[in-house]
């Protein structure tokens, strides 16, 4: 049974990485999105975008199968129409493969900083593990890495997210 488990458990990541092949390729094909804005100077700025990084992935990983719908709309506040519209077609699979599995995974975030800024964007950096049990095949926890690349966009005074990476 510990097979079926890692084989479930590999399919729920597999799935998790499918959903953002289409920003990958997009975020690829924009390349630096145009000409870059002037930077603004160290401080509260940049906090707010490492914090808005964080609390994205953090949305993004810590799934629960008693209130996915919830947290995958908790998610989905903070990003931009783009990435909504590219993500959308991932939302159901992601639903009910976890629905399906029972899964649930609570994350830890390890390190966040920020790797380039400008008045209007920045990309942010995120170290997380998650804590993944399935209830498939009996249950069992398993340690996930993640390092995801986060580009935001400002916002007014928002910072939302328009792509996440995942990065080696």
């Amino acid at each position: 049974m510990s097979r079926r488990l890692n084989i479930g458990l590999a399919f729920l990541v597999l799935v998790l990485l499918v959903a953002f092949a289409v920003l990958v390729a997009r975020n690829a094909a924009d390349g630096d999105g145009g000409a870059a804005a002037p930077d603004r100077p160290a401080g509260t700025d940049h906090a707010a975008a490492v914090r808005a990084a964080t609390e994205q992935v953090r949305a993004f990983l810590d799934v629960d199968h008693t209130d996915v719908d919830a947290q995958l709309e908790r998610m989905l506040t903070t990003t931009t129409e783009d990435f909504r519209e590219q993500f959308a077609d991932q939302l159901e699979t992601i639903r009910s493969e976890t629905l399906r599995r029972q899964s649930s995974a609570d994350v830890t975030i390890l390190r966040a900083g920020l790797g380039e800024s400008t008045a209007a964007s920045a990309v942010v950096l995120v170290a997380a593990d998650t804590e993944v049990t399935s209830r498939v095949g009996g249950s069992r926890t398993r340690e996930v890495p993640w390092r995801i690349r986060v580009d935001l966009v400002r916002d007014g005074d928002r910072w939302l997210t328009d792509g996440l990476r995942f990065v080696n």
